[in-house]
Formats: C-alpha cells, sequence, structure tokens
C-alpha cells in the first residue's frame, strides 16, 4: 500500500530539503531553477514555425518515444549553431503535450559559466520531478516515503537520487533531457593546475549524472523511463555515449539546410524589404551562401543587420562582406562593439552589394 501527502507544510520541507543540493553555493536552487527555465524559453522563442518538423517524423525519435524495445537513450549530435537546443526545447514541448500519458520532460540545459556539480543537477531535474506529480490531473500528492528523507543529509547524493526514484515511480513515463553536453570548459583550456582539477571535477560530475540517469532507465517499474542528450560530437562525449549503448540521431545537412532556408526566408522579408527591389536578390544570395546549414549564424546575421539604422547602413554592412563562419561573425561583432569596425551613415546611394 503507496500512502500519499499533499499536506502543504509537508511539500514545504521537501521542497526545502531539495534546495540543500544549492547549499553554500553561489547560486540559490530558485535561481538556478529560474535560469534553467529562461534557457529553456529562450530556445523556444528562437524557434520558427514551419521549421524542425522532420525531427518528430524521424524514425529513430519515433522509436524513441514509442518503441518498448527501443534503445533508452537518445543522442542527438550536430556541428555548432545547427539548432540542436532548439530542436530539445521542441522535443520537451511534444513529450509534454502528449495525449493521455501525463509524461513528465525533466530538463536540464548545460551552458559555459553556469558551471553546476551533480547534486545541483540532480537537485534540478528532481524538483520539476515534484512539481509534475504535484499536478492535479498526475497524482497532486507525494509518497509519503518521500517524507522519510527529511531526517536525511539533503546535500548526499544517495539521497536525492532515491528522491528522484520515489518520483519517477509515481510517474507513467519520465523523459529526461539534458542538452549542451559539450558546453563545458575542456581540461586542455585550464591555465592552471587549480582550474585543471576543477574543470576535471565538472566533467566528473555530468558523466555520473549521466551515468545515473542511464541506470534508471533500465531498473525494472512500471514506470518507461527515456533519456535525451544533446551536443556536438566530441571527446569525452562520444567515449561515455558508448558505454551507455545510444541511440546516435545526426541532423541530416538536407533536414538542416532546408530549414535555414526557411529561416532567410524570413530575414529577406523582415530586414532586405528596405533595400531596393533590384539588390534584393544577390543580398539573398549573399545570406544563403554564408549561412549554409547554420541557424546560429543565420540568427546572429540577422539581428546585426537589423541593427542597422538606415538603409544606407544596411547596404554597406553587406558591401563589407558577410563573415564566413561563426568565428569570423563572433570577432568583427567583438570589433563594432569596441568601435574597431564601426558602420557609419554614409551618404552614397551607389554602393554595390559584393562580397
Amino acid at each position: 500500500m503507496v500512502y500519499y501527502t499533499a499536506d502543504e507544510e509537508d511539500i514545504q520541507k521537501l521542497r526545502s530539503w531539495i534546495g540543500c543540493g544549492f547549499a553554500g553555493q553561489s547560486e540559490s536552487q530558485s535561481q538556478s531553477s529560474t535560469l534553467n527555465q529562461r534557457d529553456f524559453a529562450k530556445c523556444k522563442q528562437h524557434h520558427l514555425e514551419g521549421t524542425c518538423k522532420w525531427l518528430f517524423d524521424h524514425p529513430k525519435y519515433e522509436r524513441w518515444v514509442n518503441a518498448d524495445d527501443a534503445k533508452p537513450v537518445l543522442w542527438l549530435t550536430a556541428a555548432e549553431g545547427r539548432g540542436k537546443s532548439v530542436l530539445c526545447s521542441l522535443a520537451v514541448q511534444h513529450i509534454s503535450n502528449k495525449k493521455n500519458t501525463k509524461s513528465a520532460a525533466p530538463y536540464l540545459m548545460l551552458t559555459f559559466k553556469k558551471e553546476r556539480s551533480r547534486c545541483q543537477m540532480i537537485t534540478l531535474l528532481a524538483s520539476q520531478l515534484l512539481d509534475h506529480v504535484l499536478r492535479s490531473d498526475v497524482h497532486g500528492a507525494v509518497d509519503k516515503k518521500a517524507l522519510s528523507l527529511l531526517s536525511k543529509d539533503g546535500t548526499n547524493l544517495d539521497n536525492l537520487h532515491e528522491l528522484v526514484r520515489l518520483l519517477v515511480r509515481q510517474c507513467p513515463e519520465v523523459y529526461f533531457f539534458v542538452d549542451g553536453l559539450n558546453e563545458l570548459y575542456m581540461v586542455d583550456a585550464a591555465l592552471s593546475e587549480r582550474r585543471k582539477y576543477e574543470f576535471e571535477s565538472l566533467h566528473e560530475d555530468l558523466r555520473a549524472t549521466l551515468e545515473f540517469l542511464v541506470s534508471l532507465t533500465t531498473e525494472s517499474n512500471s514506470t518507461k523511463t527515456r533519456l535525451w542528450c544533446s551536443s556536438q560530437k566530441k571527446e569525452p562525449m562520444v567515449q561515455w555515449m558508448e558505454a551507455f549503448d545510444v541511440e546516435e540521431l545526426t541532423l541530416s545537412e538536407v533536414d538542416v539546410q532546408s530549414d535555414v532556408s526557411t529561416y532567410i526566408s524570413r530575414i529577406k522579408t523582415n530586414v532586405l524589404e528596405r533595400l531596393d527591389e533590384s539588390e534584393r536578390p544577390l543580398a539573398e544570395l549573399l545570406l544563403r551562401t554564408g549561412a549554409e546549414s547554420s541557424f546560429r549564424w543565420a540568427a546572429m546575421m540577422a539581428d546585426s543587420l537589423k541593427n542597422c539604422k538606415t538603409t544606407e547602413q544596411l547596404r554597406k554592412a553587406l558591401n563589407r562582406g558577410l563573415p564566413k563562419d561563426l568565428s569570423s561573425f563572433y570577432q568583427r561583432h567583438l570589433e563594432d562593439m569596441l568601435g574597431l569596425d564601426e558602420i557609419e551613415s554614409c551618404g552614397d546611394d551607389d554602393l554595390s552589394l559584393s562580397r
């Protein structure tokens, strides 16, 4: 017999206990949850309607979602700027909206300069699971066994793992999402032995967290549990994923280029219409050639062109040539910010659009 509690005082005590994983950190559990939610919302906002539809029809994704005998871990891989984080946010939304399943979709986005320990990562996932089981259409209450953890150390990883297991068992389906696995400093980039140790610890914390989540997908209980990972295909992630025996879904250049083309068409409508009609085809060609299959390049270029206050500035921005890749774009953006390559108003209406 399982006993549940929806008592507000019990729930508040449990929430406070979960927050112990952030004790002594510069960022509280509440602040970290808010940042995680903002990252998710930002990714969804970057989605352009009409793009990324191919994911939901992809055989590997469909099997991962629906087939009981599918490999429980799906690893989405692609080069930098291909829209992995946007695809991850759409997959979260897709799972959350599945009919008649009440599926939980805890989400964790990893980004540079937002390093989190393994306790912090599990804490963020546990708090989302708790929110899910407390929904009135799921349980509206939590297994009372969770209250027995209140007398134990909330910073102890084994105790946090036990809470996650209890919460998972209250859900019919759980799909964990961890995005940006490669968004950690590389150990080789450390400038001191201390930083090298810190970077190694961060990598080990992430590997251990993934290992725990993978173990949940194979535990025998009534809850269907899956794990989504998304990142560039780099070490040490490649080695980890081989050990986890994942299903890799590599983004097709054809699908990505098709989506980027749709995105460029929107830029054409919103930005290039400021040019004379005779100038637009060449400007659009420059954008399509520069973007190739990089969403991030196209998005950053669109923002840059939107910031041109006059048509003359827009012409000059195009005339000086578009950055060849993301690294070139970042360098040019830095130069502009420092005033080293400033775009100024120009009264010359005869500027040509050339690379």
